[in-house]
């Protein structure tokens, strides 16, 4: 019985792979200045601090986008950084047309690093055969081959439909234990990641997680990701901050230049109502036509009216300024209730992952089995990746490692080698197993 058991727990080794690779789908960022566009990408145009204009446009299969106030551009097949620079371009010197807080309707241009345009999804994957779950699978920077099978389900082992397995299954409660340690892991790394933008500095306390059933080098890549995610945040911030600084700025020198305009257009006003008076006190001797003096009375009214509309736009000016001012007191305010909101929600998944965990290893233990220490001699999955490349397709056998490309299609079929037997069954929660991450 023991024998048989073990048998149960080497095939769990294609399982594990599976919740593994979820830690590794999304961890770096794709040199996407680099990528090439193609027919079923999604590109996100968005203007610093004008969310409105933010926009998504599919690359459709005659391979163009389009874009609201720019229009349709032909983008599959050039580089990304080329299409950005484009859509810079066609937005440049634009005057788009926004409204504040008061319903006031205002004029504002733009600027090329104001715009900018990324991948915001992938055309998708595909994979099929010996997997959970086959079909259309979504695309990731940097996706490998392991990391699309593991979107996939995992590779299905060829014992879960044995002799043995029809009577006894261990295999999902040692994948389900796997997969939410994996998620617990996450959601406590996020909660750290959410103190620290909080203020709270200390380093992550990798004891506060129970013993991990995967390799240390897991946490270690969730780690990364959510301190890339901490420094894209910062910069996000830094930039908003910086537009705020620069449209308080412009209003200061838009004020101190009709304040001295202001200033000019009150003299001439004051010279021309002397030049009105001293006329009407002709006009009254006999010295002075009626039409000088209707000249003068013109020439009045236009400097009254100047100056008034320079005192308005002054008002307008400072109220903008002071806007300006107001939203930059704001946005740490609002940023850290943004968080704290987050950590609210973010602790709340943890605990219930900390009873999903406990739970699952309750039924393990009442089951007798545990997560092994190491697998060997389990079966081995051969991998074809079907390419596109122009009109035509490339097949090629592929490793775990490969690294994929939008659009490429992935068949997996697991060929059965023996399993050899044992007793060397690891303790749930007392030492980290160690599994095989690469085809033997």
């Amino acid at each position: 019985m023991a024998c048989r058991q073990y048998s149960y727990v080497k095939s769990i080794v294609a399982s594990v792979q599976i919740a593994i690779a979820l830690v590794f789908g999304s961890t770096w960022a794709a040199a996407a200045s680099e990528y090439r566009l193609r027919a079923g990408d999604v590109i996100e145009v968005s203007v610093a601090g004008l969310p409105q204009f933010s926009h998504r446009a599919p690359v459709q299969l005659d391979g163009s986008i389009t874009i609201p106030t720019i229009g349709t551009l032909d983008v599959e097949g050039e580089l990304l950084k080329d299409v950005r620079e484009r859509i810079q371009a066609a937005f440049a010197g634009k005057l788009l047309t926004v409204y504040a807080s008061d319903g006031r309707e205002l004029t504002r241009t733009v600027e090329r690093e104001d715009v900018s345009a990324t991948v915001a999804q992938y055309a998708p994957i595909w994979v099929s055969g010996d997997v959970v779950r086959s079909g259309e699978q979504r695309f990731q920077p940097r996706m490998t081959v392991r990391q699309a099978i593991a979107s996939a389900g995992g590779v299905r082992s060829s014992i879960m439909n044995g002799e043995i397995g029809q009577r006894y299954d261990p295999i999902p409660l040692q994948r389900d234990y796997i997969a939410s340690w994996l998620t617990l892991a996450s959601q406590a790394v996020r909660v750290w990641r959410l103190r620290y933008e909080l203020g709270e500095t200390a380093e992550f306390d990798r004891s506060s997680l129970p013993p991990a059933p995967v390799p240390e080098d897991a946490l270690s890549r969730i780690l990364a990701l959510e301190k890339d995610i901490i420094a894209l945040r910062q910069e996000d911030l830094r930039r908003e901050r910086a537009f705020l600084e620069r449209s308080a700025v412009l209003a200061e020198e838009q004020i101190r230049s009709l304040s001295e305009r202001l200033e000019l257009e009150k003299q001439g006003e004051i010279d021309d109502m002397e030049e009105y008076e001293r006329l009407q006190g002709l006009l009254r001797k006999g010295h002075m036509t009626n039409m000088r003096v209707v000249d003068a009375r013109r020439a009045l009214l236009y400097s009254s009216t100047r100056r008034l509309q320079t005192a308005h736009a002054l008002m307008q000016a400072r109220k903008q300024l002071d806007e300006a001012r107001r939203a930059l007191e704001k946005l740490d305010d609002q940023r850290r209730l943004a968080i704290k909101e987050s950590l609210q929600s973010a602790e709340l998944k943890l605990a219930e992952e900390h009873a999903r965990l406990r739970s699952i290893q309750v039924k393990l233990e009442l089951a007798g089995v545990t997560v092994p220490r190491e697998s060997e001699n389990v079966s081995r999955p051969s991998i074809t990746l079907i390419r596109r490349s122009g009109a035509s397709s490339v097949t090629f056998e592929a490793s775990y490692d490969d690294e994929i490309e939008p659009g490429d299609i992935i068949e997996v079929d697991v060929k059965k080698v023996p399993v050899s037997t044992g007793n060397n069954l690891g303790a749930i929660g007392t030492s980290p197993p160690r599994y095989a991450l690469e085809t033997r």
